[in-house]
């Protein structure tokens, strides 16, 4: 069931996205908007986010190198599989449920060449090397 939103709501989601670590009473303030509305509001916004996450700088941790997979699988439970893999950042159906694209990180080519060894029981696969990121989860941040 979708949830309806109006520009109050965008405002509120808006500078959750650009700053979840302020206060709800600063973005109150921030947004022009009394801290009762926004407490109000903040109820129906939860339903729609899942969970409160950070963004890793992967490369700071030592992971220099990330890699977009493309492949086709038989079934789901295939898909379900490779998200469990270890590096898998993340995991999307593409077109259809036969086809997933999958984000990995990996600390050396040596890993990379690994986990590819490891797809070889897929069909149609292919690897990108991510060389840079020009934006990231950057959509109603304001950013």
């Amino acid at each position: 069931m979708k949830t309806s939103f109006d520009d109050k709501d965008i405002r509120i989601l808006r500078a959750l996205r650009t700053d979840s670590r302020k206060s709800l009473a600063s973005i109150a303030v921030d947004i022009g908007m009394p801290h009762t509305t926004l407490m109000d509001r903040m109820q129906k916004i939860k339903r729609i986010r899942p969970r409160f996450t950070t963004l890793i700088d992967f490369e700071r941790l030592g992971f220099s190198y990330r890699c977009i997979f493309m492949l086709r699988v038989m079934q789901r439970i295939q898909a379900e599989k490779i998200a469990m893999m270890p590096n898998i950042n993340t995991v999307s159906f593409i077109d259809d449920e036969k086809h997933i694209m999958a984000e990995a990180v990996f600390r050396n080519i040596l890993e990379v060449e690994e986990f590819r060894e490891m797809l070889d029981q897929f069909h149609d696969i292919r690897h990108f090397y991510i060389l840079e990121e020009l934006k990231r989860e950057s959509f109603m941040s304001g950013v």
